[in-house]
């Protein structure tokens, strides 16, 4: 007699999806995003492809699915560094710091979300429009309070810029040995702040 498909509650669903995402993204970060492939990630969890497909009707949606739970991972990880901060220039330093803290802890993640090898850009889903928030929100809590200057858009570009480039330089190695990057990070963001501040 057939057996039908097993039947897995929600929880086991959730579970799976989560280690779905997770060994993409370590596949996509070691590999390059052309091996990923569903029989691949059946073979990497010990499942059959049919399973994956059941979750992801095609590579795209896979793709998308992998960015999503990464934006999640990153915005948890700058919402947490915040916490119940208020005052905004110190918010906008936490936030720093975890992002950098973020793409050393988690690097595999922090490559799918901006080395540019997803075809899908934007995906607009709230995951990523937390974790534009956790970086946007205390610039332009900053600029109410009369701390800083100009476009809240254009500021939340021109420090996250500066932040991501130190970001890289460091993923890459090429900080100077010994030294303190939370020093860099500080005169970062103190310079910047001065530089868009309000003028005396």
């Amino acid at each position: 007699m057939a057996q039908g498909r097993p039947s897995y509650s929600t929880e086991d669903i959730d579970v799976f999806k989560h280690e779905v995402c997770r060994a993409a993204l370590r596949i996509i970060s070691k590999h390059g995003l052309s091996t990923l492939s569903f029989r691949g990630l059946a073979k990497t969890l010990g499942c059959s492809h049919t399973r994956v497909h059941r979750y992801y009707s095609n590579k795209e949606a896979l793709i998308r699915a992998v960015k999503d739970f990464a934006f999640g991972q990153f915005a948890e990880a700058l919402e947490s560094a915040v916490g119940d901060t208020e005052e905004p220039t110190d918010k906008m330093l936490q936030a720093g710091q975890a992002y950098f803290s973020f793409a050393h802890q988690d690097p595999e993640a922090f490559q799918v979300l901006f080395s540019g090898i997803d075809p899908v850009k934007r995906l607009e889903t709230e995951n990523e429009r937390r974790a534009w928030r956790a970086i946007s929100h205390p610039i332009a809590a900053a600029v109410a309070d009369g701390k800083l200057t100009g476009d809240p858009d254009t500021l939340t570009h021109v420090f996250w810029s500066a932040l991501h480039g130190i970001t890289t330089l460091s993923l890459s190695g090429n900080i100077k040995k010994g030294t303190d990057i939370n020093d860099v990070l500080l005169l970062m963001f103190a310079g910047l702040s001065r530089g868009h501040g309000p003028s005396e």
